[in-house]
C-alpha cells in the first residue's frame, strides 16, 4: 500500500522518482501513469527522511486550486494513517496549515501579503476576478485609444485599417504574452527604421532594362515594361507589393534573379511602410499598459499576472527576503510543468535557490498554449545539464485495447503531421505501456464513427431536425446533426448492453469547441439519455439563456436586428421561418427589421423604404400567414409594454415578467419537462438582482455584463455534477484534463484546425533567456483595397504558429483519448473528397485518421470494418444517409431508468434542474458554507435543488429569502430578533426594542396572540427575553458604549469563487471585534460546546475583515442570545487565517466534488436528523453502499 492511501505498491519507475536524491529532477509522467500518487509518496518520503523535512520546508506548485486541495488532503490523510499506526493518541491533530501547497497565483499572493510594503503595494490590495478584470481592461483600452488618436488625426486611419476590435485584441494579446515572459512593462523591440532601398531600386531597374532587351515572350515583356515604368516614375504605390512578378521563370536564371530582386524590393518597401505603424502600435501598447496599471492602482487591485510579476520583482530586488525563502525551502515541486511559462519558471528559480527542484509533467499533455504556456521550457529542461530525467510510462487507467488504439492512432498522426521542420521544435510522441499485470481479457472497445457529408435531409433527423420549411431560404446541410444522433445512438447501445455494466454516469462526451454542444444535448435526450453540460459551457451560452438574452435585448433596443431575430424564433414569439424570410425580403438591407414587423403587427402603413414603391414590400408581406401576423401583433404589443416597464421595475422582476407575459416560461416547460428552462429564468433573475445591487438598474449594462460573462466562463470554475448523478457529462477536452471515465467519446473531429491567436502583430521567442525583451516581430500591414502585407518576420512566425498550433491540436486529441478507461469512441464528418494538396496543418483530425488508415471519403466501401491493433481491433461504424439509417436515427427509445430521489408520500414531484449544479449560487455565502459543514445533505437540498422543508421544489435562488411558509418558526423567530438588533444598532441603541419586537415578529408571521395562533404570546416573550438579556449582559453594555457598525458586508475571494456574507456587528477597537448573534436553543449545553459547526464561519468572518483592512488580528464573539452572559470569544491571527484558508479549500473541494451524502472521502457527514436527510435518505444509503 502506498503512502497516499491507494492500494498498490509503487512500481520500479515510481520508486526511482520517490527515492531520488538528485538536486535537479524532471519526471515525464504519461497519461494514467500514477503521477499524483507518486508525487504524494515523494512528499511523504521527504517527511520521513533522515533528517526529516517539515511541510513548511516543501514548496509545491499545482496547476489548479482543486489539485492543491487534493494534494493537501492526500498528504494529510497519509500522515494521519501513519500517526495511527505509530500509536499517536491524537492522530486527528495532523495539520497541513503550515504547508506551502498552491497555484502560482496563490503562492505569490501569500508572499505579497507577507511583504506588501517591500513589494511597493497597498497592504489591503484585492485580487481582480476575471469579469472585473476584463471590464477594467476594456475601459483602459478605450481611454488609451482616445489618447492615442488625440495626438494626430492621421491615427484614425491606422485604427480604421486595423478596425477597433481586432486592434484591441492584438494589443491585449501582445500585452499578456509579454507579461507572461516576465516583462513587467511590455513594449515592442526598438530597432532602426528601414532606409529607402535606393540601391535595390537602381539594381532592379538595370535588371529590367537588360531583360527587356533580351529574348522574351510578349506577356513577360509587357509585365517588365510596366514594372520599368513604375520604377522610372518612382510610383511605388502602384506596386502590388506581394513579392510576385508571376514570370514563370522556370530555369531561366535572368528571370529568377528578377523575381528575387522584386521580392527583395517589395520586402524593403513593406518594412518601410510598416515602420511608422510599428511605432504607433508600440505607443498604443505603452498607453494601454499605463492606463491599466493606473486603473488598478486606483482600486488597490492586482490581476493574476501582477501577483507573479510583483512577487518576482520583490524576490529579485530584496536579497534578504529571497534568501529567507531559499533558506526555508529544501525541495520545490512543480506539477504540470509542461503548462508553465517563463515568468513562472523565473519565480521557481528565485524561490528554489539550491534546493532540490523536481518538475513533473507530460509534453504530450501540453494544451494551454492559448494561455501563454510554453512547452519549450519542458523540452529545454530535459536537455539541461545537471537535471536527471525519469519516465513514468505505465498506464494504469486504460484497458490494454484502449492503450493500443491510442498508440496506433498517435503514431500514424505523428508520421503524417505536415509542415514540420528542424527549425520548429515539436513534441516527441512516446507510446504508452500497458501496466504490468493488466487484465488482457477485460471487456473494452474502441470505435470510430464515420459520418458521410452528403444526403442528409431534415426528415432523417427526428426531433433534431431544424424547424421551418426547407424550401424557403438557404438550403442547409445537416451532417452535424446526423453525427450527433449517431453518437447518441452508439452510447445508448453501450448503456443497453447489460454485460458491460455501463451506466450513464460512466460516460463523458469531450468536445474541442463548445459551439455544437446543443446538438449533443438534444441528441442524447432523443435517445433517452440524460445530458449534463459540465465545465466549458457557461450558463450564458445555454439555449435558454441565449433566448432570454435576445428577448431582453429587444426590450432594451428593438432595433438590434440580430437579437430581434433570435427572440422572434424563440418560444417567446415562435414566428415561422417562412414569415421571417418574407419579413426580411420586405425590409431593405440597410434598414432595421423592427419597423417592418411593427407595421405588420399594428396594420399601419409601412415606414419609408428603399423600394421604388410600397407595393414591392407589400407583395412580400401579403404572403405572411395569418397565424404569424397574430403572433407578431402579440409580440410587438408585449414588447412595447415591457419597454415601458423596464425603467420602473427591478431587473429581476422585469425578467420574470418578460418570461411570463410572453409565455416563454410555459413554452419552455412544454419543451423540456425537466424544468431546466424555468431554472434558467430563475437563475438569470437572481444574477440580475445581484448586478442591480452592485451597478444600478440598467438593462443595457446588465446585458453587456452577461455578454462579457459569456466570454469569460471559466472551465476550471465550472463544477461537476453530484458524483452519484446518473447523467452523461458533456464537457470540453480542456475541462476533462486530469479526469477519467469508463467511456470517453470524442466527437466533432471534422472541424478544421484553426489558430486561436491569429493577430496582426506576431511575437517571436527571445534567443537569449536573459534578455526576454529582445525578440523578432511580424506585422501584417492591413490595406483597404487588398489583403494585408507581411512585414518583418511575419511569414516565418506565421508558419511557426501554424505548426505549433497543429502540434497542440494533436496533443489535445491525445489528452482526450487517454481519458478512457474501458471504451473509447471517436467520431467525425468526413469531407466529400480528399483535400487538394494533401494533409495541411488545418486538416481536420477525422480526415487525418481516415487518410492514415486508407478510408477514402468517395468510396465508403473502403471504410473498415475494423483496424487491427495489438490485442484487438478498432471497430469502424458507418453513418451514411439513406437506407435504414434514417429510421435508426429517428428512433426515440424509452428513457434510461435512473435512481431517483425518494419523495414523501403525497408530495408533488419537484421540478428541479436535472443538471445538479454544484455551485448553486455565485457568490456563496458564509452562512451557506456553515450550513454545509453542519449538514451537506441539507445544503444540497436547499442550495442546489432549492427545496424547502416541505419538499416542494422551486425555492428561491437565495435560501435565506425563502417565503414564510418555507421556513420553520424557529428560523423566522431568529430573523425577527436579528432585524430588531440590527435596527437598534444602526439607531445607536436608543431602547431595548420592546415596541419593535411585535412588529418584527408580525412581519415574519409570528407573535399573533389571537385565535388560530396559540404560539404568539410565547414567541413574543421568547424574543423579548433574548433582546433584553443581551442588553443587560456585560458584552451588551460594552458594545453599546463603543463605535460599531451593523450588518457590515464582507467579501472573500478564494479559488475564483467570491464568498459573500455580512457580520451582525463589528465593534471598532484594536483589534476589531466581530459579533455574531445566535438564537439557537441550547438544550442544557454550554454555548462553547455548540461552536463546532460555526468554526469555519468564524474563521471566514475574521479572514475577510483581516484582508479588507490589512490587519493581523481579529477578535470574534459568538453571542447565544438565550445565554448572553456567556459569549464565546476567540482572537484569530495569521496561523488561524492559514488554517481557515485550508479548511475553506477542503470545503470547496467537497462541494466541487459533490460530496453531499457522506462517504469515505467526505469530511462532513449528513446529520441524519433533519428534513433533508429524511427526504434524501435513499441517496445517503446508496452512497454508503457504494463505499462499502
Amino acid at each position: 500500500m502506498s503512502a497516499s492511501g491507494d492500494h498498490f505498491e509503487p512500481t520500479e519507475q515510481q520508486k526511482e522518482v520517490i527515492e531520488s536524491t538528485e538536486s535537479g529532477i524532471l519526471v515525464g509522467a504519461g497519461a494514467g501513469s500514477g503521477k499524483t500518487s507518486t508525487t504524494v509518496d515523494r512528499y511523504i518520503s521527504l517527511l520521513d527522511r533522515d533528517p526529516p523535512l517539515e511541510p513548511r520546508q516543501i514548496l509545491a506548485f499545482t496547476f489548479t486550486d482543486k489539485a492543491a486541495g487534493e494534494l493537501r488532503e492526500k498528504v494529510r490523510k497519509a500522515r494521519k494513517e501513519r500517526a495511527e499506526r505509530a500509536g499517536d493518541p491524537n492522530p486527528d491533530a495532523v495539520s497541513m496549515s503550515d504547508a506551502w501547497v498552491g497555484t502560482f497565483h496563490a503562492i505569490c499572493n501569500r508572499i505579497l501579503k507577507a511583504w506588501p510594503i517591500e513589494a511597493g503595494i497597498d497592504p489591503g490590495f484585492t485580487v481582480l476576478d476575471a469579469t472585473s478584470g476584463e471590464t477594467l481592461r476594456k475601459e483602459s483600452f478605450d481611454r488609451a485609444l482616445r489618447k492615442f488618436c488625440s495626438a494626430d488625426e492621421s491615427r484614425y486611419e491606422t485604427v480604421g485599417l486595423f478596425r477597433e476590435a481586432p486592434l484591441r485584441n492584438c494589443i491585449q494579446y501582445a500585452y499578456d504574452e509579454l507579461r507572461s515572459r516576465g516583462i513587467e512593462d511590455p513594449r515592442l523591440p526598438d530597432f532602426a527604421d528601414t532606409p529607402f532601398p535606393t540601391e535595390q531600386v537602381t539594381r532592379l531597374k538595370e535588371m529590367v532594362d537588360d531583360a527587356v532587351d533580351g529574348d522574351l515572350t510578349e506577356t513577360r515583356r509587357k509585365k517588365l515594361e510596366e514594372l520599368g515604368g513604375i520604377l522610372d516614375r518612382e510610383a511605388f504605390d502602384e506596386l502590388r507589393l506581394d513579392g510576385k512578378l508571376a514570370l514563370r521563370a522556370g530555369k531561366n536564371e535572368v528571370l529568377i534573379a528578377l523575381e528575387d530582386g522584386y521580392a527583395g524590393l517589395c520586402d524593403a518597401l513593406i518594412r518601410r511602410a510598416a515602420d511608422p505603424v510599428r511605432r504607433q502600435l508600440d505607443e498604443l501598447l505603452e498607453l494601454y499598459g499605463n492606463e491599466y496599471a493606473e486603473t488598478k492602482a486606483g482600486r488597490s487591485a492586482l490581476d493574476y499576472e501582477d501577483l507573479q510579476l510583483r512577487a518576482l520583482s520583490l524576490l529579485r530586488n530584496h536579497d534578504s527576503i529571497r534568501g529567507a525563502y531559499q533558506e526555508r525551502f529544501r525541495e520545490v515541486m512543480v506539477d504540470e510543468f509542461q503548462d508553465t511559462n517563463l515568468l513562472q519558471l523565473d519565480l521557481v528559480r528565485e524561490l528554489a535557490g539550491k534546493a532540490t527542484l523536481i518538475t513533473v509533467g507530460d509534453e504530450m499533455q501540453s494544451i494551454y498554449g492559448f494561455r501563454h504556456a510554453d512547452v519549450q521550457l519542458f523540452r529545454d529542461r530535459r536537455e539541461q545539464e545537471g537535471v536527471r530525467s525519469y519516465g513514468l510510462t505505465e498506464n494504469f487507467r486504460s484497458r490494454p485495447l484502449v492503450v493500443a488504439a491510442v498508440n496506433a492512432i498517435g503514431a500514424e498522426l505523428e508520421q503524417q503531421a505536415p509542415g514540420r521542420t528542424d527549425s520548429v521544435p515539436h513534441h516527441e510522441f512516446r507510446e504508452l505501456m500497458v501496466a504490468s499485470g493488466a487484465d488482457q481479457s477485460a471487456p473494452a472497445s474502441v470505435s470510430i464513427l464515420l459520418t458521410g457529408r452528403n444526403g442528409w435531409k431534415p426528415e432523417d433527423l427526428g426531433e433534431l431536425a431544424p424547424p421551418g420549411n426547407p424550401e424557403v431560404g438557404k438550403e442547409q446541410d445537416h451532417y452535424n446533426e446526423a453525427e450527433a444522433l449517431a453518437v447518441a445512438r452508439h452510447l445508448r447501445g453501450l448503456v443497453d448492453e447489460e454485460e458491460n455494466g455501463i451506466s450513464q454516469g460512466d460516460i463523458a462526451i469531450l468536445l474541442r469547441a463548445k459551439t455544437r454542444t446543443h446538438l449533443y444535448v438534444e441528441a442524447l435526450r432523443q435517445f433517452g439519455l440524460t445530458p449534463y453540460v459540465v465545465a466549458g459551457r457557461g450558463f450564458w451560452t445555454t439555449r435558454e439563456a441565449v433566448e432570454l438574452r435576445a428577448l431582453l435585448a429587444v426590450i432594451a433596443n428593438p432595433l438590434d436586428d440580430n437579437n430581434l431575430l433570435g427572440a422572434l424564433t424563440s418560444p417567446a414569439c415562435g414566428l415561422s421561418s417562412d414569415a421571417l424570410w418574407l419579413l426580411r425580403r420586405a425590409t431593405p438591407w440597410n434598414r432595421p427589421f423592427w419597423p417592418t414587423l411593427a407595421s405588420v403587427a399594428r396594420s399601419t402603413a409601412l415606414p419609408g423604404h428603399g423600394y421604388e414603391t410600397a407595393d414591392d414590400a407589400a407583395e412580400w408581406l401579403e404572403q405572411i400567414p395569418d397565424q404569424d401576423i397574430a403572433k407578431a401583433a402579440t409580440f410587438v404589443e408585449q414588447t412595447d409594454s415591457l419597454r415601458r416597464r423596464a425603467t420602473i421595475v427591478p431587473l429581476d422582476e422585469l425578467i420574470d415578467e418578460a418570461a411570463t407575459v410572453t409565455g416563454y416560461d410555459l413554452a419552455n416547460l412544454i419543451r423540456d419537462p425537466s424544468g431546466n428552462g424555468l431554472a434558467t429564468v430563475r437563475r438569470a433573475a437572481s444574477l440580475a438582482r445581484e448586478y442591480e445591487a452592485a451597478e444600478g438598474r440598467t438593462l443595457r449594462g446588465f446585458l453587456d455584463w452577461a455578454s462579457l460573462s459569456e466570454q469569460l466562463d471559466s472551465e476550471a470554475a465550472a463544477a461537476t455534477a453530484d458524483e452519484a448523478s446518473d447523467v452523461v457529462r458533456i464537457m470540453t477536452i480542456h475541462a476533462a484534463k486530469g479526469l477519467e471515465f469508463k467511456v470517453a467519446c470524442v466527437p466533432d473531429l471534422g472541424r478544421e484546425l484553426q489558430s486561436r491567436h491569429d493577430h496582426a502583430l506576431r511575437l517571436g521567442r527571445s534567443e537569449d533567456p536573459a534578455r526576454p525583451e529582445e525578440f523578432a516581430i511580424g506585422l501584417d500591414l492591413p490595406r483597404f483595397d487588398s489583403k494585408s502585407l507581411p512585414a518583418y518576420q511575419s511569414n516565418a512566425l506565421k508558419e511557426t504558429a501554424r505548426i505549433t498550433n497543429q502540434d497542440e491540436e494533436l496533443r489535445l486529441l491525445h489528452v482526450a483519448m487517454t481519458r478512457a478507461e474501458e471504451h473509447l469512441v471517436l467520431s467525425g464528418v468526413l469531407p466529400e473528397k480528399w483535400p487538394g494538396g494533401g494533409i495541411s496543418p488545418a486538416t481536420p483530425m477525422i480526415t487525418r485518421i481516415s487518410e492514415a488508415f486508407g478510408f477514402d471519403p468517395e468510396t465508403p466501401d473502403s471504410w473498415g470494418p475494423a483496424i487491427p491493433v495489438d490485442g484487438g481491433e478498432i471497430a469502424i461504424v458507418k453513418n451514411l444517409a439513406g437506407g435504414d439509417r434514417a429510421e435508426e436515427l429517428r428512433a426515440r427509445p424509452a428513457p434510461v431508468s435512473s435512481p431517483s430521489v425518494s419523495e414523501p408520500a403525497g408530495a408533488q414531484p419537484p421540478i428541479v434542474d436535472k443538471g445538479f449544479r454544484v455551485y448553486p449560487d455565485v457568490p456563496l455565502s458564509f452562512s451557506a458554507l456553515a450550513e454545509f459543514a453542519e449538514c451537506p445533505t441539507r445544503f444540497y437540498a436547499r442550495r442546489v435543488l432549492r427545496l424547502s422543508e416541505h419538499g416542494v421544489a422551486g425555492g428561491p435562488e437565495n435560501p435565506d429569502e425563502e417565503s414564510l411558509s418555507g421556513r420553520s418558526r424557529a428560523t423566522r423567530l431568529g430573523t425577527a430578533v436579528h432585524n430588531v438588533l440590527e435596527a437598534l444598532a444602526k439607531a445607536g441603541w436608543p431602547t431595548t426594542g420592546r415596541d419593535d419586537l411585535e412588529t418584527s415578529l408580525r412581519r415574519e408571521g409570528l407573535g399573533r396572540r389571537g385565535a388560530g395562533d396559540a404560539n404568539g404570546a410565547d414567541e413574543l416573550d421568547d424574543a423579548r427575553q433574548m433582546v433584553e438579556g443581551f442588553f443587560a449582559s456585560e458584552i451588551g453594555e460594552t458594545i453599546r458604549a463603543a463605535e460599531s457598525g451593523a450588518e457590515v458586508p464582507l467579501l472573500l475571494s478564494h479559488r475564483d469563487v467570491t464568498i459573500r456574507g455580512s457580520a451582525d456587528l463589528i465593534v471598532e477597537g484594536d483589534p476589531p471585534l466581530i459579533v455574531d448573534y445566535k438564537t439557537n436553543r441550547l438544550d442544557g449545553e454550554a454555548p462553547r460546546d455548540r461552536m463546532e459547526p460555526y468554526e469555519l464561519q468564524r474563521g471566514l468572518y475574521a479572514l475577510a475583515l483581516a484582508r479588507a483592512r490589512g490587519i493581523d488580528l481579529v477578535e470574534t464573539a459568538y453571542v447565544f442570545l438565550r445565554q448572553p452572559a456567556e459569549p464565546v470569544f476567540r482572537t484569530l491571527g495569521p496561523d488561524d487565517f492559514r488554517q481557515t484558508e485550508e479548511d475553506l479549500d477542503e470545503t470547496l473541494t467537497e462541494i466541487i466534488s459533490g460530496r453531499f451524502f457522506g462517504g469515505e472521502a467526505a469530511r462532513h457527514d449528513p446529520c441524519r436528523s433533519c428534513w433533508a436527510c429524511d427526504l434524501l435518505g435513499a441517496q445517503i444509503e446508496r452512497t454508503a453502499e457504494r463505499q462499502a
